[in-house]
């Protein structure tokens, strides 16, 4: 039951406070083509479309509402990232992923590890911790929701769809758009990091500006961006559903509604309360109960697929749930699992 709950509070924070991250990124972009202005009552207008939106999304259930505009975006931020690539410093950049790559590599174990011991330094706790916070706070939203849509993959499928490719897919994003931003403040106009001093939301919209088209890009990024969130709050909505309704794979609409519509309550409070500062306290604070849960649930998978791999049978009366079936007995002994993580290792 706390392990169910921790997950349902992590869940909604998490997103809650990229949809507020969002909103101000949007409204930025929207002050810039429109007289509409930037404050809270705006951005409360701007957080109301994406709530119903992603609202009607988890109604229409997965494959009607959730991966239809999940495919969408993924077009809208492929076109974007190839316009990126090849309008920016297209070598600068492919440098940029190699020599960072390599760099990630050889640092990761000291700055996974490094504590800043200067009291009067606040950039670790607005940037390593609060990031580390916020996606440790999206781990069991993620893990809920990647596990019901991958049901039947082999394990060497799911590693490589889950956590190879997502990662080396982030490392060029960042490259490409992080780089451009690089170049236009080494080599170029500038510009980039004053308009990230004055207000962190403008940083994308800073960066389209120093290459062409920007007025066509920066409509199509905040089109990216409003749908990336309207993805993530149905799904994060469709995962509480799951969770509060016992893991039944089709909970109730009404409570659907529910959730959706609390996510989007909670970011607006986030923004009232304090904007980005407020959201940074709760993502770090969330991340530390979630934290101690994925402990557990990586020693109980651990555990888990040692007893599979040696032919052990789950203890009695053990059940695994099925989104065909709702649940039913584990009677094998895990002979099929067991054979995948052989051919790995022959492999």
């Amino acid at each position: 039951m706390a392990s169910t709950s921790c997950a349902r509070v992590g869940t909604l924070l998490g997103v809650a406070t990229s949809l507020g991250l969002g909103v101000m990124q949007i409204n930025q972009r929207l002050a810039r083509v429109a007289p509409v202005g930037t404050g809270l009552a705006i951005q409360g207008a701007i957080m109301a479309v994406i709530t119903a939106t992603a609202t009607v999304s988890v109604v229409l259930g997965l494959k009607r509402g959730v991966r239809r505009l999940s495919q969408l975006n993924m077009v809208l931020a492929g076109a974007l990232f190839a316009f990126v690539l090849l309008a920016g410093p297209t070598v600068f950049l492919l440098e940029t992923f190699v020599s960072g790559l390599g760099r990630y590599r050889q640092t990761l174990p000291r700055y996974s590890l490094w504590l800043d011991l200067d009291r009067t330094a606040d950039w670790q706790g607005q940037w390593t911790l609060f990031y580390w916070g916020w996606w440790i706070s999206w781990s069991p939203f993620v893990g809920v929701f990647v596990a019901r849509i991958s049901r039947g993959r082999t394990i060497r499928e799911f590693v490589a769809g889950v956590l190879l490719v997502p990662t080396l897919v982030t490392f060029l994003w960042l490259s490409v758009f992080g780089g451009t931003g690089l170049n236009a403040e080494l080599f170029g106009q500038g510009g980039v990091a004053q308009a990230v001093e004055r207000d962190v939301a403008l940083s994308l919209h800073a960066m389209l500006d120093t290459l062409p088209w920007s007025a066509i890009t920066g409509v199509l990024a905040t089109l990216v961006i409003v749908v990336f969130f309207i993805t993530s709050s149905d799904s994060g909505s469709f995962v509480d559903d799951m969770v509060t309704s016992g893991g039944h794979p089709h909970p109730p609409k009404p409570q659907r509604v529910f959730w959706a519509v609390s996510e989007g309550a909670v970011a607006a409070t986030l923004l009232i309360a304090g904007g980005l500062t407020a959201m940074q306290n709760v993502a770090i604070a969330t991340g530390l109960p979630v934290s101690v849960l994925l402990a557990v649930a990586c020693w109980s998978l651990a555990r888990g697929l040692k007893r599979d791999l040696r032919g052990e049978a789950m203890p009695r009366g053990g059940e695994i749930p099925t989104p065909e079936l709702g649940v039913r007995p584990m009677r094998r002994r895990g002979a099929g699992l067991a054979r995948r993580l052989r051919g790995l290792v022959r492999r």
